[in-house]
């Protein structure tokens, strides 16, 4: 899939490409029914949400990324959990509670009215 090379440009700080890298990733992700590979992408896309400076759409992607991988039982490995802590722990210290529970609300709002 493109996720790496949208990790690379995420770090390069090339954010359209990265985005549209994601973006055909999650197309293709989506064909494939690669549930695992989703979560993985919805990690990476919320990452690049917070490189964007948008904390609430970064952890509202990590919220919905948590709970699909809670739904398909593929919790977060080892290495998964130091790439996405590597832009999430900062960005919790960064905003506010309130910030935080907005957007998981949010997140969890979605979930609901999508079902």
């Amino acid at each position: 899939m493109l996720d790496g090379p949208g990790l690379v440009a995420t770090d390069d700080g090339c954010y359209a490409e990265a985005w549209a890298l994601f973006a055909e990733s999650l197309r293709l992700r989506h064909e494939l029914g690669d549930q695992v590979g989703t979560a993985e992408l919805l990690e990476n896309i919320a990452g690049l949400a917070a490189v964007r400076a948008q904390p609430e759409r970064a952890v509202q992607l990590a919220g919905a990324a948590a709970a699909l991988r809670e739904i398909i039982g593929a919790p977060l490995s080892p290495m998964r959990r130091a790439i996405v802590d590597r832009w999430l722990l900062p960005l919790l210290r960064t905003v506010g509670g309130d910030t935080i529970d907005r957007a998981w609300a949010a997140d969890v709002q979605h979930r609901l009215t999508t079902r």
